[in-house]
């Protein structure tokens, strides 16, 4: 049987990256920094506008847990991603995407009701915000039998993005590996994702976590204020340390907060001229459970988590290449692992 460390469960979304202005956005009605829905039909008449104007960068693989575990595998971690793609053929370049990433995964599209896979229009402003205009498609449909339960029964770390407690299905999808993960005593991750899973699917978030607590949470300083309705850090991170051994709460330029076994340690910044935050906390995340799974302390993870999401907001794209994270893990000091 195959072994893995990191089974990740998310949705599975081409990213198509775009230059735009605030005065764009304005006229697209989009809330810089947030995510929202939007149906297949409206966003190819943004995106055909875009393409006229000249302003579409590039297209990747995507996807928050996505993401996330493709840094993973790129520093080495043995990897598989749970999701839904449709039989198109940007479901095709999803799988492929992840192939060439050596992740694991499902070896063909499915979808229901034909929809078409996921995709996501990343708009990128001068300030280096991200906005994203996400049309989920198959997305809509994950489920449980999108599991592949050998594969997370044989992983030792899981990894659960929290969009999934937007839909019926991918909740129970998200349950369900929280569920046998326990059952196995596999740890499991999981990330608040955005701001408005935070406040419009607080209920879903909260049964993942469950009475038990998780053992990492990942979230930004928005998503944090937000779950706790606190008006500083200080008082937020007590409340969401109850509901998870290890949680840290990234901050962009000012780099990141770590609370482990009820101390808080600050991640200090990396010096940076920010061109993109698109994938930096994916980035992290995925960093930072690789640095876990490799051995090392949680101030290790932290610290070399916010270094490499830091070198991704100084460039374009989601991600980094294989080779830069060798790079990057090459010269980063290294300290001793726990």
């Amino acid at each position: 049987m195959m072994h893995y460390d990191l089974f990740g469960i998310g949705a599975a979304l081409l990213d198509v990256e775009c230059h735009v202005d605030d005065a764009l956005l304005a006229k697209f009605g989009a809330a810089k920094g947030q995510m929202v829905l939007i149906n297949h039909n409206m966003q190819q008449q943004l995106l055909d506008e875009l393409s006229n104007q000249g302003l579409v960068y590039g297209e990747a693989c995507g996807g928050a847990a996505a993401n996330a575990v493709i840094t993973a595998s790129y520093f080495g971690s043995v990897t598989y991603f749970a999701c839904r793609v449709s039989n198109d053929d940007t479901g095709k370049v999803f799988l492929r995407s992840l192939e060439q990433a050596r992740v694991f995964h499902q070896t063909e599209g499915r979808s229901h009701g034909q929809l078409p896979t996921g995709r996501c229009l990343v708009l990128l402003t001068a300030d280096a915000e991200r906005t994203m205009q996400t049309a989920l498609g198959a997305n809509r449909e994950i489920c449980v039998e999108d599991v592949d339960a050998d594969a997370l029964g044989s992983s030792r770390h899981a990894f659960i993005e929290g969009y999934l407690a937007g839909s019926e299905g991918g909740l129970e999808a998200a349950l369900y590996v929280r569920q046998q993960a326990a059952r196995a005593d596999i740890p499991v991750a999981l990330s608040l994702s955005d701001v408005n899973i935070v406040r419009d699917h607080r209920s879903g978030l909260r049964q993942i976590i469950g009475a038990d607590g998780i053992d990492v949470l990942f979230c930004n300083r928005a998503e944090a204020l937000a779950w706790t309705g606190a008006d500083s850090l200080e008082k937020t991170l007590p409340e969401l340390g109850a509901m998870a051994s290890c949680v840290v709460v990234t901050l962009g330029a000012e780099g990141a907060l770590l609370w482990w076994e009820g101390e808080v340690t600050p991640i200090a910044p990396q010096p940076v001229v920010a061109v993109n935050t698109n994938g930096t906390g994916d980035a992290f995340a995925g960093t930072f459970l690789y640095s876990l799974l490799a051995g090392y302390t949680h101030q290790h993870a932290g610290r070399f988590a916010n270094y490499v999401a830091s070198n991704l907001a100084g460039r374009h794209g989601p991600r980094l290449t294989p080779e830069i994270c060798d790079e990057l893990d090459r010269s980063f000091p290294r300290h001793e692992s726990s």
